[in-house]
């Protein structure tokens, strides 16, 4: 997963980069959102799994021996270096809640190709939440397409509820 979103904040930096030259800051605040996000939740993630690890190995996982003290050190700021998780996490939730506002006043949040993949979702929230899965096998269920649908119904089930 950490790959996955790394390559797509990469492939957004590239063209936000792109924009930058031209005087276009339109990206800046999604990438302070995606980037702000990505931090909070790998950083913690990263941490806690280090952490884990150590446990999983007993004895042997708090021995210098092992370098997993060592690791965990140096994992143990993540959480909180340039700002704490539930900070970061603010941040990335107040351009969503922004995002639902915005569709809410009847305003569409997917205006370029960045937006309408990541939050197009939101322009649709009563279609979305309304709609029924469509999966009439184990193939069609575990096709991406009907991951994606179905994580955007949570998502805004999330946001509906968050929003009320």
């Amino acid at each position: 997963m950490m790959k996955i979103v790394g390559w797509y904040t990469f492939e957004m930096m590239n063209e936000m980069k792109a924009q930058l030259r031209s005087s276009n800051f339109q990206l800046l605040d999604l990438m302070h959102h995606f980037t702000s996000g990505q931090k909070a939740f790998f950083g913690l993630m990263v941490h806690q799994g280090v952490d884990e690890l150590r446990m999983c190995c007993g004895g042997a996982g708090y021995s210098q021996w092992s370098l997993l003290p060592e690791i965990f050190s140096c994992s143990s700021v993540f959480p909180t270096v340039e700002g704490d998780t539930v900070v970061m996490a603010q941040q990335n939730a107040k351009l969503l809640f922004h995002m639902v506002a915005q569709a809410a006043k009847g305003k569409k949040v997917g205006v370029d190709k960045i937006t309408t993949t990541s939050f197009g979702y939101i322009d649709h929230l009563t279609e979305l939440l309304s709609s029924k899965s469509d999966a009439t096998c184990p193939v069609t269920f575990a096709s991406l397409d009907h991951l994606e649908k179905a994580l955007a119904v949570r998502a805004g089930q999330w946001l509906s509820h968050l929003g009320q």
